[in-house]
């Protein structure tokens, strides 16, 4: 969805290389902002799966922007600033809404619609019966 360039020019060559503990380059550093990345696009499809096709092959702008929100959030430490904890959170709510048709993007395609859940139960279709439980 985004890579370590896209991360860069919206907050900072400089803040991602600290954050990472190095260069763009070092295998260390590299690794960080990989797994932060891919961990942010795995949690950005799976918030939007109920609702739309995934894995995105062509995500809008604001998808990548609120995918980069998530990323930077995981590359800091546990002792970080509030304000990146509240951006995270707005992100997630942003896109927990998309899941849940609250909210529109632009640019998805949306998930067919299979029908009924096939799991779903009835009261007719009862598991536990008095004859059934009997001897409990």
């Amino acid at each position: 969805m985004i890579d370590r360039a896209y991360l860069e020019a919206a907050y900072t060559a400089r803040e991602i290389e600290q954050l990472a503990g190095g260069p763009a380059g070092e295998a260390e550093a590299d690794e960080a902002v990989a797994a932060a990345i891919a961990r942010a696009t795995a949690e950005v499809e799976s918030r939007l799966a109920s609702r739309y096709q995934t894995p995105v092959a062509n995500p809008p702008d604001e998808l990548r922007e609120l995918c980069a929100t998530l990323a930077r959030a995981r590359l800091y430490p546990a002792s970080r600033p509030e304000y990146i904890d509240e951006r995270a959170a707005e992100a997630r709510k942003y896109l927990d809404d998309a899941g849940q048709a609250r909210r529109e993007i632009q640019g998805l395609t949306p998930r067919e619609r299979t029908g009924r859940f096939a799991g779903t139960r009835r009261r007719r279709d009862r598991t536990f019966t008095r004859e059934t439980l009997s001897g409990y």
